[in-house]
Order: structure tokens, then sequence, then C-alpha cells
């Protein structure tokens, strides 16, 4: 987006540009991306938009990203590793920041396995589920409220 551009304007140009096929986006920054894709998606309910959010890490920083942000970096990188195996489907627009696109990323294999999932009415373990959810990084946390922080009742 340049200065002369605002939001409403660069989402029509990148919907235009849709319809030649898949595109990325590099947003000027985290702010402006998040605005550009909801935009999109609004103006494209049935393409795909991808928003890829950046590490809220400053680089070089020794600090990992928060839970919640790797969870949606994770999420974003799978579905486009999704989309990227199905033969026919709608164009994709996957829209990052410049700092985002800085970042080094993991080859697309790696986001091929599902995330572990609940379903209604389906029986846990609480002594396995405890030790799956710690052995992938979440934080065992009795009054947690946050994402990325799973909670046991009776434990």
């Amino acid at each position: 987006m340049s200065v002369s551009q605002g939001i409403g304007e660069t989402a029509l140009m990148l919907l235009d540009a849709l319809g030649a096929g898949d595109l990325l986006y590099l947003a000027d920054d985290e702010q402006d991306a998040e605005a550009i894709a909801s935009a999109l998606m609004s103006l494209a309910p049935d393409d795909h938009v991808v928003l890829l959010p950046s590490s809220d890490t400053l680089p070089g920083d020794s600090a990992p990203a928060s839970p919640s942000n790797i969870g949606k970096r994770v999420a974003a990188l799978r579905h486009l590793r999704r989309l990227a195996e199905e033969p026919k489907r709608r164009p994709l627009a996957t829209i990052m920041s410049g700092e985002g696109a800085a970042r080094l990323y993991a080859d697309p294999a790696a986001f091929a396995a599902a995330p572990p999932s609940l379903r209604v009415g389906e029986p846990i373990d609480p002594t396995n589920f405890a030790a799956d959810m710690e052995k992938i990084g979440y934080v065992a946390d009795d009054r947690s409220m946050n994402q990325a922080r799973w909670r046991s009742a009776g434990r």
C-alpha cells in the first residue's frame, strides 16, 4: 500500500489482480496486512485469502514468539500447505507484511501433520492429554484464559 492508496483501494486492486490467479501481497506493516486481508475476505468470500502474520518478536531477539502468534502462523502455513495440494481451487491471495516475508520458514512438508483436536463426546484421558499438550508446547495453567494454555479440571 502506498501513501496515495488506502486500505479499500488496495483491497480493490488486489481483488482485480486475484481474477488473474494467485497473488502474494506484502503490506507495509502488520496492521495494514490485517486490514487489507480482512477487506479482501469481505470482497472475495469465495476465494482463498490467507493472512500470514509476522512474528511478534524483534529480529535477533532470543525470546520466542508468543504461543498465540506461533499458533496463528502455523495455522496459516498449514492452510497454505493444504491449498497447495488441491488440484482445482479458487484463486489464493496470501497477505503478509514485509517483515513476515523476511523470515525463514520451514519446508511446506513440516505443516502436513494435523494439529491435535478434541471432539464433543469423545473421551479424554486426562493424564495422556496433559502429557500430549506439554509435549507440543502448551503450558499448564489452572487459571488460564489465554490461547496456547490449557486447563485440566481436577488435576
